[in-house]
């Protein structure tokens, strides 16, 4: 791509002329390009990719998705040096894009509670949903694992284990290939 000086006898432009030329900005540097229509084959992998993806954007926007759901992802998201919303989006359409029934968390919160078990409280998508809960110290190390069972999509367990050390708790559907997977939500 050549520098453009002067284009069209001025300081600058933008657009297209003639269905031919378009005259644009990148960088803040004028440049000149042939004008081309994108391809747009929608073919049926394509649109399952679109749905999917659209699907994804409208679950991470659920209005029963809370500021702290959505901030729970961001803790598992720093090992990889993403955003909460991208480890979300990358796990979901991994699912989707395998045909598997996705199984999603809302407005979980994690109590420590004074003997030191946790609560757990929250609605899961999938009514009767066996749930693996997930503890982790400060430090990101897991300290115990446990088995939760949703009544209905509602979710309130609380642990048999005791856990001081506890900071984050994390819960994943039973499957064998897991269909759900919530972030990492601080105990408080």
């Amino acid at each position: 791509m050549g520098k453009v000086k002067g284009p069209l006898f001025g300081l600058s432009a933008s657009g297209t002329i003639a269905d031919t030329l378009t005259y644009s900005r990148w960088k803040g540097r004028p440049y000149a390009r042939e004008r081309v229509i994108p391809a747009n084959p929608r073919t049926a992998a394509q649109i399952t990719v679109r749905t999917n993806l659209t699907d994804v954007v409208s679950e991470w926007h659920h209005p029963e998705r809370t500021r702290e759901d959505r901030a729970a992802y961001n803790v598992p998201a720093r090992r990889d040096r993403i955003s909460g919303y991208n480890y979300f989006a990358r796990f979901y359409l991994r699912v989707l894009n395998d045909d598997r029934s996705p199984v999603y968390y809302r407005g979980i919160t994690a109590t420590k509670n004074a003997d030191d078990t946790l609560t757990i409280d929250g609605k899961v998508s999938e009514a009767d949903a066996e749930i693996i809960v997930k503890i982790y110290n400060k430090n990101q190390v897991q300290i115990g694992q446990e088995t939760a069972t949703a009544t209905g999509t509602t979710i309130n367990f609380t642990t048999t284990g005791t856990y001081s050390d506890a900071h984050y708790v994390e819960l994943i559907d039973s499957s064998e290939k897991p269909n759900g997977k919530s972030g990492w939500y601080s105990v408080s």
